[in-house]
């Protein structure tokens, strides 16, 4: 299959996964293809080229040796916190993590709809020209030790359904405590001749419990704490900033900037009148939506708006869901609505929402298109049975966005965490 044609296959696959939640059409990602190049010593490119997936180069290494690899194409996710990969993609050398019994800790970190299942293990992590030493990571491995019964719908592998390989969280260290969106289980594996044998048991969850439950000698330290937070440079959070999208047509591809701190350097530096938002748990910030009052979630993960309540339109009548896929909305006309970010007596920012009905969008340039910033569906309700307003990668179009770590200090915006754009 020429390059070419692969690449339109690809697009029209993920056009349709995206609308109608599945395709018949063949779409495969290869690791080490168009790896993107290095911006400045602490910024990448951000590139959505699979639907509204922000993607980043990430160099991962066998702690204090070369022994490395660069993996082009893992995706960034504001809405969980540590580095995962495939097997595959990391370097095969890579130590895992043990306890005195030569048991090797393992985790289930369960996603919307897919779970994370593999060892623990450590590397010397590389953004741009920063390194963050000796830090946990997942790799990802469905084929690792006896998966537990509760760890359903394992990620295979990468490629699959438009999936990167590997993902970025990049939430403030102290919201992952919370359980918001991505709860973790983690699990002690006896070895045995053959890793595919192994017998894996579980001993806690997320990072409130004694880790001497996992068995003796396993590091008494947070397992896939975010990475940024331990960069040796600009580690007090980041800056991403994404062009905005032709509305209704789409674009095929768009390519930023993720920039590693904020106000560190000159490329990282917020504006003056930029507006700052405290996040409750970490995460979340007040939001009035169609006269209600939510809290909202910056998800860079998420593909489109999520709203956290039936959609009305401007006459008052509930938007109509796509009879393809009900989790959709159709609406019969173009729909312009607004959000108003921030909590009553601080500071607020107005966010313009357009939807429009996804059917509009399968024809455009033959297809090809695959980034849009005007989709809706019904949220998600989260692990902790709460619905929130998941404003996903379409809030991001257009802007530029800065978060701040727990516990950072930026003069020109407060003591986080924080989310200032």
């Amino acid at each position: 299959m020429s390059a070419k044609l692969q690449s339109w296959m690809c697009r029209k696959a993920q056009i349709l996964k995206l609308i109608y939640g599945f395709t018949l059409l063949p779409c495969l990602v290869f690791a080490g293809q168009n790896a993107p190049q290095l911006i400045t010593n602490n910024s990448v490119p951000v590139t959505l080229e699979v639907p509204n997936r922000f993607t980043i180069p990430i160099t991962v290494c066998v702690p204090n040796t070369k022994k490395c690899k660069t993996i082009p194409d893992v995706m960034l996710d504001s809405g969980s916190i540590g580095l995962r990969v495939y097997a595959q993609d990391a370097p095969s050398e890579l130590p895992l993590i043990k306890n005195g019994n030569n048991q090797t800790l393992a985790q289930c970190t369960t996603f919307f709809g897919a779970s994370a299942w593999g060892p623990q293990s450590t590397a010397d992590i590389y953004i741009g020209g920063n390194v963050a030493k000796n830090v946990p990571l997942q790799i990802i491995d469905a084929k690792f030790g006896s998966a537990p019964k509760d760890c359903t719908n394992l990620m295979m592998k990468p490629g699959s359904d438009g999936l990167a390989h590997g993902i970025l969280g990049i939430a403030s260290d102290i919201f992952i405590q919370n359980q918001l969106l991505t709860p973790f289980t983690f699990y002690s594996c006896q070895d045995s001749s053959s890793s595919s044998t192994s017998v894996c048991n579980k001993c806690g969850t997320g990072l409130n419990f004694n880790w001497s439950s996992c068995g003796p000698g396993f590091p008494t330290m947070p397992s896939n704490w975010n990475s940024i937070s331990y960069m040796s440079e600009d580690s007090n959070g980041w800056m991403l900033q994404i062009p905005e999208a032709p509305p209704l047509d789409g674009s095929p591809k768009l390519i930023g900037t993720f920039t590693l701190g904020v106000g560190t350097r000159p490329n990282n530096m917020p504006p003056k009148d930029i507006n700052s938002f405290p996040l409750k748990n970490s995460m979340s910030i007040p939001v009035q939506f169609q006269g209600k009052n939510y809290f909202a979630i910056l998800d860079t993960g998420g593909v489109t708006w999520s709203f956290p309540t039936s959609l009305i339109d401007n006459t008052g009548a509930p938007v109509p869901l796509c009879s393809e896929d009900p989790s959709y909305y159709c609406p019969q006309a173009s729909l312009s609505t607004h959000a108003i970010v921030g909590a009553a007596g601080g500071s607020q920012a107005d966010v313009q929402i357009t939807i429009v009905n996804p059917k509009m969008l399968s024809g455009s340039a033959q297809g090809l298109n695959v980034i849009f910033n005007d989709i809706g569906k019904i949220g998600p309700v989260l692990p902790n049975g709460l619905t929130y307003f998941n404003m996903g990668a379409p809030f991001f179009m257009g802007r530029t966005v800065y978060q701040v770590f727990y516990g950072e200090s930026v003069p020109a915006l407060g003591i986080g965490p924080l989310v200032a754009f």
